[in-house]
Parts: structure tokens; sequence; C-alpha cells
């Protein structure tokens, strides 16, 4: 049984050290796609408020 036992535990530790690597691999890929997905609405942002101000400039163009 001891020898049963031992193999039983190794092949936990196995289980266990790829779960870790997956929660880990889970963590990084959050993380970029939380990244990503700032950089797009920050660029989305950027591109709004210049079109605003374009559209702004060419009123006060049409004024004159």
């Amino acid at each position: 049984f001891p020898t049963r036992r031992s193999s039983d535990l190794s092949q936990l530790n196995r289980v266990n050290e790829h779960a870790d690597k997956a929660n880990h691999l889970f963590g990084k890929i959050l993380g970029a796609h939380l990244v990503a997905n700032g950089i797009t609405s920050a660029f989305q942002s950027i591109t709004s408020h210049i079109h605003e101000a374009i559209s702004a400039g060419m009123k006060k163009s049409s004024k004159r």
C-alpha cells in the first residue's frame, strides 16, 4: 500500500502543478484582455473627441 499511496500522491502533485499553471495562464490572458479593452476604449474616446472637435470647427467655420 505505501507504494500505491506514494504513486497516488505523485499523481495528485502533478495534477496540482498543471492546475497552478492553468490558473497562472488564465490570469495572464485575463490581464492581457483587460489591457486590450482599456486601449480600445481609450482609442475610441480619442477618436470621438477628434470627430467632435472637427465637427465643431466646421460648424464655426461655416457661420463666418
